[in-house]
């Protein structure tokens, strides 16, 4: 009862604290959050690589329509110093001047896309406009059509290892896809999209998902196969200044990688939250405006039935600050509480996170980044750094060209042995058994590279290969390493193509290969399994809109 009252004491101050912050920044309007894989993320990052927006948080997502308008503005804003570095030099060569001209050709292409796509948005940043529309939206935004065939379901195994329980499936062929559950055979599935801003203070997002499935093989015979309506997104926000107020079920993305960090990913299906944070950067009074921009959001979720103490509660808080355009640093701190059912007086679970991102300019807008999670704090710096911590470390080169149109992307992972899990509660921090944060899962380590090639905004080349190793080893309670089990090994290459048809259509298409070592951690069961997978998006306008 004493961790309750001190954790309910904690969130009463970070309550205010955030709010209190927040209410100190300018007016905003409310809006819906984007997909997480709207082309506009590839579009926001090619313009932060080319020094057109400076103020933003990368490690706050997914982000509003409202925030990418504001991103947009400040393009603009910055353009005619941008546009200075290309006008006319008899100095240069004639291969420079062409080159010159490809990257502020890029740059023009991204920033009229852009224009169109959040043209509204754009307008209700100045509600004097005589453009501003107080109510609109897009009652049918967006019919997707979505197949993937899984050769073969073989889902990575968390072993039991002393240190906490995880219970979580992790198929590596269809990670980081906010919990869509798919099984061996013929997936099918169609998403629609609907949202509305109702004045300055109010917006409703709704994304059902109908899919139905065909098993094969074990599937099949155990009846895997799920024909069912799945609400993916259903929320509503109300803003006041630049304070957000979110309710009901979104995606939640804390990390610099486009698919979240060690905290929150796009691994498990979005939460069902109230959320309060800041729409965008803003800045600190007096003296402390000299810490650069910050951002904050604070989050109450509940995790659902499928827990050992059913429908528990997951208190979230993070806050970023970017002091220069070279730096951005954020902090994390995660508290497991409550559920249905008796628990031991000690019965919170505890996880930080530091995450650090820097940026070179003038290296064509190179980033290097690391994060690192602690699961629960233990007293002695050597169990702290082998049992308790997890990092990720990387480098982004987003204009591996000087235009852009080639960017290229480095990383590996060390999760540790008690990542996710938990002695109480010990289906770890997952929600409907996909993992919150990473989906490595707990004492395994990974290597990821990818390479992306733009011909054009209509036309997109993706090429991945990523490495997974996941150990089975036990550890006593002191903790000590008493067995050293086998190592499963994943090795898996990805190609990824993505085009638009027209305004109305994108379709985009990919194949995965794996080969697998050890599987189960079963030594001697080394299988090749792959996947076949597509979408086409049908996009339809225009908005609605009332004065």
């Amino acid at each position: 009862m004493e961790n309750l009252a001190l954790f309910g004491k904690r969130f009463k101050f970070y309550l205010i604290l955030v709010v209190a912050l927040i209410s100190l920044a300018r007016t905003a309007f409310s809006s819906v959050t984007l997909s997480q894989d709207d082309p506009a993320y590839r579009y926001l990052d090619k313009l932060m690589a080319h020094g057109l927006i400076v103020s933003t948080i990368v490690g706050h997502r997914p982000y509003t329509r409202q925030e990418v308008a504001q991103m947009i503005k400040e393009a603009t804003q910055r353009y005619p110093n941008f546009e200075q570095r290309f006008r006319t030099n008899e100095d240069i060569s004639i291969k420079e001047s062409a080159r010159r001209h490809r990257e502020k050709v890029y740059v023009d292409k991204i920033l009229k896309e852009l224009k169109h796509d959040f043209a509204r948005d754009l307008d209700a940043l100045d509600p004097n406009s005589e453009k501003a529309n107080h109510i609109y939206g897009d009652l049918f935004e967006r019919l997707r059509f979505q197949y993937i065939y899984l050769g073969e379901n073989t889902e990575a195994v968390i072993p039991e290892n002393g240190l906490g329980g995880v219970t979580a499936q992790i198929q590596s062929l269809t990670e980081n896809d906010e919990g869509r559950h798919y099984v061996r055979g013929s997936n099918f599935a169609f998403e629609t999209r609907h949202w509305a801003q109702l004045g300055s203070h109010f917006s409703l997002l709704f994304e059902p998902r109908y899919q139905f499935q065909f098993p094969q093989g074990e599937d099949s015979e155990n009846g895997n196969g799920v024909d069912k309506v799945f609400i993916q997104r259903l929320n509503a926000q109300f803003t006041w200044k630049r304070l957000g107020i979110e309710i009901g079920r979104d995606a939640v993305q804390w990390g610099v990688t486009p698919t979240g960090g060690l905290f929150f990913s796009h691994e498990a299906r979005p939460l069902d939250m109230a959320k309060i944070s800041s729409l965008g950067t803003f800045r600190y009074p007096f003296f402390f405006k000299h810490f650069g921009e910050a951002q904050w959001s604070l989050i109450l979720a509940n995790l659902g039935p499928e827990q050992r103490f059913s429908y528990p509660w997951f208190l979230a808080v993070k806050n970023s600050h970017r002091s220069t355009r070279y730096l951005e640093v954020g902090t994390s701190l995660g508290f497991l509480f409550g559920g249905n059912g008796e628990k031991p007086e000690e019965n919170v679970d505890r996880n930080a996170a530091l995450e650090i991102l820097g940026t070179i300019p003038l290296w064509n807008g190179f980033q290097i980044y690391s994060e690192f999670y602690l699961e629960d704090i233990h007293a002695s710096l050597s169990q702290i750094l082998k049992y308790d911590m997890s990092y990720l470390a990387g480098v982004y080169f987003p204009r591996l060209n000087h235009s852009g149109t080639i960017d290229l992307r480095l990383e590996y992972r060390w999760l540790s042995p008690r990542y996710a899990r938990h002695p109480v509660y010990t289906n770890g921090l997952t929600i409907n058994r996909f993992l919150l944060g990473d989906p490595l899962g707990p004492d395994a380590q990974g290597v990821k590279v990818e390479f992306r090639y733009e011909a054009n905004l209509n036309n997109l080349f993706k090429l991945g290969f990523y490495y997974d190793q996941r150990d089975s080893n036990l550890y006593d309670s002191k903790p000590n390493q008493v067995f050293n089990g086998p190592t499963e090994s994943r090795y898996r290459g990805q190609v990824g193509i993505w085009h638009r048809f027209n305004s109305h259509l994108i379709g985009e298409t990919a194949v995965n290969f794996e080969r697998g070592v050890n599987l189960g951690f079963d030594e001697g069961d080394d299988r090749w399994n792959w996947s076949l997978g597509g979408k086409l998006d049908i996009l339809f306008p225009p908005f609605f809109s009332l004065k």
